[in-house]
């Protein structure tokens, strides 16, 4: 139903503020930031109404993500229990997060994402590898 766009769009942008704005633990942050990713996602499923914003959005999410975790753990060699925890929650949200754009490469249409191409060209050089894996092929999906 497209109205259904509305809601999910607007969910999106309610978890995106919260994740960047409130005073959470890290853990509730990747529960936003998944959440987020799922309703924008299910919001360019239902119609195009705000497809600049929520595609744009949903891939520097994606994008973003593990971009700044990867150089921070280039610069740690030695990891304590805690370092460790988190670095396995950081994999996990990285792992679903793909898993979600997997989904979202076969539930939407290739003109959804040419819509942003040029941000998905721009990030082939992402230093982690199965991210780049899975960026070539929403670049060949799209072509």
């Amino acid at each position: 139903h497209p109205d259904w766009s509305d809601g999910h769009f607007h969910l999106a942008k309610y978890c995106d503020h919260v994740q960047n704005t409130a005073s959470v633990d890290n853990e509730s942050k990747d529960k936003y930031l998944l959440r987020t990713v799922k309703s924008f996602g299910l919001s360019l499923s239902y119609s195009n109404k705000f497809i600049y914003q929520a595609m744009s959005r949903l891939l520097t999410i994606w994008l973003d993500y593990r971009q700044t975790d990867s150089a921070a753990a280039g610069r740690s060699k030695k990891s304590s229990s805690a370092e460790k925890s988190e670095q396995s929650r950081q994999k996990k949200t990285m792992m679903a997060l793909n898993q979600e754009i997997r989904l979202l490469l076969d539930k939407l249409a290739p003109y959804q994402f040419f819509t942003a191409f040029s941000q998905l060209v721009s990030r082939i050089s992402h230093p982690n590898g199965v991210v780049v894996g899975l960026l070539e092929d929403v670049i060949s999906h799209v072509l």
